[in-house]
This record gives structure tokens, sequence and C-alpha cells, in this order.
């Protein structure tokens, strides 16, 4: 689950959340949360924003 997660996450920057957690088989935006915080320590949105270009 963590790879689908990150493969979204870091190929496909300009989708948001929500879409990543449904791809990668999550049903509702509050269990991705919860699972991404739990495996990485950060929160979805602090994850995303220090991969994002500036």
């Amino acid at each position: 689950m963590r790879d689908k997660i990150e493969r979204y996450a870091t190929n496909e920057l300009d989708i948001n959340m929500l879409t990543t957690a449904y791809s990668a088989g999550f049903n509702s935006k509050s269990s991705f949360n919860k699972y991404f915080k739990e495996m990485t320590g950060l929160t979805p949105t602090l994850y995303f924003k220090m991969l994002s270009p500036k």
C-alpha cells in the first residue's frame, strides 16, 4: 500500500490528495490521512508541499 501512495504522490503531483487516496484503495480521506501520517510521520498536506517544486 505504501508503495502505491509514494508512486502516486511523486509521479503525479498535480492530482489532489483525495484522488491519491482513492487511487491507492482508500474509501475515505480520513482513513488515508491517518494511515499516511502513521507511515511517514507527516500529514499528506505537508508531505506534498515538501515534494512540490517552489
